[in-house]
């Protein structure tokens, strides 16, 4: 039976496949099912959902209410039943807000995590397939694509142009490129060219890579080892209300307690009336509705927010992102849906064409002007369209159920892709044909693909 291989990165390709008994067919559907039950699902363990009792608990775990039950035990024993059930009311108002905001934010998440689903390309019993990347395990032989998410550490056993995102990972910003030879043993991790990473992505090229590390055997699950070590501190906004409830608390002691000393032995007042209007005092000072009125405006902020399709899950958030200052994110894919469209066609010679449609739907009209035309009538405009087609690696699925479609790939080569399609030009039908294909390259700008034809050969290239 396979093991988790160190170093792998010394090791040949051949050297990996051969110490995982894998081979480069992939693994047969029986041994992969057996790893599958030694080593577990390639996942990262998650934490523990809270209970619904405990997250009701965890509305008392603050000063204020604390506070307020202390008033509530008081004022039943010095016989103030009316502002006992009063001070009660206050706290089950406050503790059932919060336990409903956090409770419906609990299951939208949980909602949320079952509906993001990673898949793999691999092969299984010689053919090539896509899986939950839950399923890998060791030996398995991945296929690596333009946009790809690497599903599991991997030592690549096949590349051409390859380059990947490690910056979750590693810190850096910038591709990195990706060969299959060997590297010496104290070759830090960031520098090993010929490994591929959980949690990274693919920025260009293709590959074939044998996953030589799954679930908390990866580079990512001893991050996450080691972060699952962090103890959670208190919000800002629970330090700042813990801080009031203990002035308020000192303020309401001390003036009670002054009452008492003047009452007493200045005024002469007997011990049992003054006691009983010093401990009406400290009811009195502090502000039984304080917590519920706090619980009414963060849930009130949370359901702005939860309108603009953001879920609070912890419930004091709202006030400590009223607090920041500064948002730091990336824009494609998150402030925008990295979708792109071609909106024009030039051919020297001829007026512009205007293209209709959105994203990767690919139906549009080609128009000049005003007047929708016929592309398969312009033979330059059909050239023009076969070389974006066929100069091309992107692939777009069709959900036929939900009628949208999915890219794979490049969003320039899906949108140029989209373009021919709309255009009558299908990509399937040149694939056949492919010699060679070089992937987009930054520092020449351009990606091109070699085509056989009947009698001659046909270079394709798009770019700058």
């Amino acid at each position: 039976m396979a093991k988790t291989i160190k170093n792998p990165h010394v090791l040949s390709a051949k050297e990996v496949v051969h110490k995982l008994d894998s081979n480069y067919a992939g693994l047969s559907t029986k041994k992969a099912e057996d790893r599958l039950k030694i080593y577990g699902p390639n996942e990262l363990p998650e934490s523990k959902s809270i209970s619904p009792f405990l997250l009701l608990l965890k509305q008392f775990k603050n000063w204020l209410v604390i506070i307020l039950i202390f008033a509530a035990a008081i004022s039943w024993l010095t016989g103030h039943i009316v502002d006992t059930w009063v001070i009660i009311t206050v706290i089950v108002i406050n503790a059932g807000i919060g336990f409903s905001q956090e409770y419906r934010a609990e299951k939208a998440i949980t909602s949320l995590k079952k509906l993001i689903v990673k898949t793999a390309k691999v092969f299984r019993d010689g053919e090539l397939g896509t899986l939950p990347s839950s399923q890998l395990v060791l030996g398995d032989i991945i296929v690596l694509e333009d946009g790809d998410s690497i599903p599991a550490d991997a030592r690549i056993i096949q590349s051409k142009n390859l380059r990947t995102i490690e910056a979750s990972l590693t810190g850096e910003s910038l591709p990195v490129s990706k060969k299959k030879a060997k590297q010496a043993i104290d070759t830090p991790m960031a520098d090993q060219k010929n490994m591929v990473w959980n949690g990274t992505f693919v920025a260009r090229g293709y590959a074939k890579a044998i996953v030589t590390g799954t679930g908390m055997d990866t580079a990512i699950g001893s991050i996450s080892e080691t972060l699952s070590h962090i103890e959670e501190g208190r919000t800002s906004f629970n330090k700042k209300t813990d801080v009031l409830a203990k002035q308020m608390s000192v303020i309401a002691i001390s003036s009670a307690f002054l009452m008492f000393l003047i009452g007493y032995f200045y005024r002469d007042f007997e011990i049992e009336e003054i006691l009983i209007t010093s401990i009406a005092l400290l009811v009195a000072a502090i502000p039984e509705g304080l917590p519920a009125v706090i619980s009414i405006v963060l849930a009130i902020g949370a359901h702005r927010m939860a309108k603009r399709n953001a879920i609070v899950r912890e419930f004091t958030a709202t006030e400590t992102l009223g607090a920041v200052t500064a948002i730091l994110t990336d824009k494609t894919g998150t402030l925008t849906q990295n979708s792109l469209t071609s909106r024009k066609v030039f051919i020297p010679g001829e007026s512009e064409y205007t293209v209709t449609g959105e994203g990767w739907f690919p139906v549009g009209n080609f128009m000049k002007g005003n007047t929708i035309i016929d592309p398969k009538k312009n033979d330059v405009l059909q050239k023009l369209l076969k070389i974006a087609a066929i100069s091309n690696n992107s692939e777009l699925r069709h959900d036929k159920e939900a009628n949208t479609y999915e890219l794979i790939g490049d969003p320039t080569e899906g949108a140029l892709s989209v373009l021919a399609k709309k255009g009558g030009v299908q990509t399937k039908y040149f694939q056949k044909q492919k010699i060679d294909d070089l992937p987009f390259d930054s520092n020449i700008k351009l990606r091109a693909t070699l085509l056989k034809e009947k009698n001659h050969q046909e270079l394709h290239v798009t770019g700058a």
